[in-house]
């Protein structure tokens, strides 16, 4: 949040309830716009600025919210985009993850932990102090190839 504006989060739904859990939900860490038509979504952009992020129901009345998340990645690609899915709606879910539209999936009802996770702002580790070394890296922990006895007394061809 810069200068005490708070972010806003974009949440396409024709579900009333549906928008209204995750404005409460989402509360703490921005401020929802709704928009129940995709046709209006570029003109909330232009009057919003600070929308950071946008969650889309992907089964909805008037598109689906894969085709919102496609439009958002290449007109705003900045904000963090989630797509709220069915379980019916996997394969799209992982399709949509794939390409890099959706960001994050989740599934309604949507968890306060699931929202924090998803839009609360992330924390940067804490800088070294000049002059202090680097963790020396360490070899990974590898176990032994296990082979069964008695396949340790057949030849290899």
């Amino acid at each position: 949040m810069a200068d005490g504006v708070k972010n806003k989060l974009l949440v396409v739904s024709d579900s009333r309830l549906l928008q209204q859990a995750i404005a409460v939900g989402a509360a703490k860490w921005c401020d929802a716009v709704f928009c129940e038509d995709p046709s209006a979504i570029p003109t909330l952009l232009t009057n919003n600025p600070t929308i950071t992020a946008a969650m889309v129901e992907q089964p909805m009345a008037k598109g689906g919210g894969i085709t919102v998340l496609e439009y958002l990645q290449k007109y705003r690609p900045a904000i963090r985009r989630i797509l709220l899915a069915t379980p019916n709606d996997l394969s799209a879910a992982v399709g949509a993850l794939h390409r890099g539209s959706a960001q994050h999936v989740a599934y309604a009802p949507v968890s306060p932990a699931d929202l924090e996770m998803m839009l609360a702002p992330t924390q940067r580790p804490a800088a070294r102090p000049s002059g202090a070394a680097p963790a020396p890296l360490m070899a990974p922990q590898t176990q032994p190839h296990y082979q069964h006895p008695a396949a340790a007394n057949q030849s290899q061809r």
